[in-house]
This record gives C-alpha cells, sequence and structure tokens, in this order.
C-alpha cells in the first residue's frame, strides 16, 4: 500500500479551526498517513495541542510567511509516496483519500476533488458562481485550475517541479501551470469538499484581488516558456495574457455606464446604454459555459435568478478587484491578504 503524507498549512486560525481540522483528519480514511500540521513561530502553541492529538506539527523559518514556504517545509519533513494538501477550514469526505490514491494508480499524476460551495445566504451564492467563473478563467487546454487545497499528487511530481514557488500570492494557480507546461495528467474525481465562503464583502473583495494580482504575477511569469506548448495551446496563453490586463478596462467601462445612467436619469439621452446587454450577454454565455464544462465546483440552491443576477454582481466587484489588485501589484506584490472564514 501506497504512503500518505498529508500537508495542513495554518497561519493565525483560530483555536476552534485548528480542533475541526484536527477532526476531519481523523475522518479521513486511510490505513497508512501522516498528518503534518505546518505553523509559523509565532504560533507554537498549537504544536504541543496537535501532537496530543496524534498529529505532527512543525514550525516553519518564520522569514517568508507565504503559503508556498509552509508547503515547501511541510514537504521536506514528509515522507509519503502521495502528497496530499488540506487548508484548515477544508472538509473532504471520509473515503476522498481511498478515492484519489485509486485515480493516481489508475494513471494520473495529480486529481482533485470537486468543491461544494455554500449558497446560503446571497454573497455565498454570488461567491459560489465566482468559483466557477474563475475555474474557467485561467484555464490552458481544458485543465481545471488546482485550488490550494483537496489534492493528491505522486511525490516525485513535487520534486521533478521543484515544490512550489514564493514569487506569487497564488502558489496553487502557479503550480498548475507548471503541471500543464510539463504535461502532468491531471484530474478531477467524485468527491465532494466542503468549502466555506469568506466572510462579508470587503474580506472577499481582498481575496479576489490577491486572485487577480496572482493572475498577472503567474501569467506574466510562464507566458515567456509558452513556446513549449502545441500552437493551439500557444494561443490560448497569448488570450489570457491579453485578458489579464484587459480586466482593467472594465472599471473605466463601468465608471462610463454609471455616467450615461446618470445623464438618463436628468434626462439627457445616453448613447452608450447597449454596451450594458452586450456585455451581460456575454457575461451569461460564459457562464452557462464554465456550469456545463467545468466539474471542479458544484453548486446546490442556486437560481436561474441567481444567475441572471451575478453578470451585474461580477461586473461591479470585479471591477474593484482589478483596480485594488492592481494597485497591490505595483506596490506590495508578495503581499498575501489572510482570507477570513465563515
Amino acid at each position: 500500500m501506497k504512503t500518505l503524507s498529508i500537508i495542513v498549512p495554518l497561519y493565525r486560525e483560530s483555536h476552534e479551526t485548528v480542533d475541526k481540522a484536527i477532526v476531519a483528519m481523523k475522518n479521513l480514511q486511510y490505513s497508512d498517513k501522516e498528518v503534518i500540521f505546518v505553523f509559523e513561530p509565532e504560533e507554537s502553541h498549537f504544536v504541543q495541542f496537535v501532537r496530543s492529538r496524534g498529529f505532527d506539527a512543525i514550525l516553519t523559518d518564520g522569514e517568508n510567511k507565504s503559503k508556498a514556504n509552509s508547503l515547501n517545509v511541510g514537504f521536506k519533513h514528509s515522507t509519503g509516496d502521495i502528497i496530499a494538501l488540506y487548508d484548515a477550514d477544508t472538509e473532504p469526505e471520509p473515503e476522498q483519500a481511498l478515492k484519489a490514491i485509486r485515480a493516481l494508480e489508475e494513471g494520473y499524476d495529480v486529481v482533485s476533488g470537486y468543491i461544494l460551495a455554500a449558497t446560503d445566504t446571497f454573497l455565498q451564492k454570488m461567491r459560489a458562481i465566482d468559483l466557477l467563473d474563475y475555474c474557467s478563467a485561467l484555464t490552458v487546454n481544458s485543465l481545471p485550475l488546482l485550488f490550494g487545497f483537496s489534492h493528491y499528487m505522486r511525490r516525485e511530481v513535487v520534486e521533478e517541479l521543484g515544490g512550489w514557488d514564493g514569487d506569487t500570492v497564488v502558489e496553487d494557480t502557479d503550480f498548475s501551470f507548471k503541471l500543464q507546461l510539463f504535461g502532468y495528467k491531471v484530474g478531477i474525481i467524485n468527491s465532494p469538499i466542503y468549502s466555506e465562503s469568506s466572510r462579508g464583502f470587503k474580506n472577499m473583495l481582498l481575496q479576489r484581488a490577491r486572485w487577480m494580482k496572482g493572475g498577472y504575477q503567474v501569467v506574466h511569469k510562464w507566458f515567456g516558456h509558452s513556446s513549449k506548448l502545441p500552437f493551439w495551446q500557444r494561443i490560448e496563453f497569448v488570450i489570457m495574457k491579453i485578458s489579464q490586463y484587459g480586466n482593467l478596462l472594465s472599471m473605466p467601462i463601468l465608471l462610463l455606464l454609471v455616467y450615461n445612467l446618470y445623464l438618463l436619469l436628468i434626462g439627457v439621452r445616453a448613447y452608450y446604454l447597449w454596451i450594458l446587454p452586450l456585455v451581460f450577454l456575454v457575461e451569461y454565455a460564459i457562464i452557462l459555459f464554465v456550469i456545463t464544462n467545468r466539474q471542479l465546483v458544484k453548486l446546490n440552491g442556486v437560481s436561474i435568478i441567481d444567475y441572471l443576477i451575478y453578470p451585474i454582481y461580477r461586473w461591479v466587484f470585479w471591477s474593484l478587484s482589478v483596480l485594488v489588485g492592481f494597485i497591490e501589484l505595483k506596490r506590495r506584490p508578495l503581499y498575501w491578504h489572510r482570507t477570513v472564514r465563515e
């Protein structure tokens, strides 16, 4: 039987969250597994607590408080043939490890479960559709992006790719690009993992800004290596690079429409309002494409009305996210906003 090492990086998590992560890892069914919790030095008080519950806990050097660094520290400490990653607040089904390793034995290099997104509130529903949209936004040749949790890979894959790079704030997207560029086989298994929502509008905005900032970093970093890809994949890469900077246009277009709506309200004829339904139509077509062609996120409790509202929400919300992300890209490119969960 293959040995399994599970790495759980943590940063400024509550005692309750750490305890829930321990329970989730205990419930994960696999006889030969080691679980390594990785903390920053200032959180050393958790080490003994985790060890008393039967799992290993280690500290980073504290010099680079990034998730990539925590993963690399955890990987060096691990011994398993298979490496799995989980966030502290993710809850996989108990059989996920068994399903994942079975898929790896069938020929995959990396596999991931699908996200079961919370949809209880309006913001949660919009965030869930956001995940669908984001999964398709940086996809090369139908390879879904791996989120930073709930995926399993052969140990040699991590060794061959040199681990996780700390030169971007989206180490999961960066790792996905490396997998694609070097020809690894990635799959999605039929196993859910519950994903908690970001807490509040501001926190969601900062999270999306980090995604946008990281998207610029990753596309710029790997664009020069796209010559390794087949012709049509190189074309997709070019489109992706253009679209990353093209996102900056969303803010002035939004402001233009707001201005024209204002003119309309005060009785002045506005000539550019036709842009609004056109953009909504494109957005809606993208959503339908994502829903029918991607399996990384699955939604329950989202209605047709929510999908119709989403383009308006996305346009406003992502415009602000792009603006904040671009400013941070110039001012503090490696600053990482911690995601506060519900």
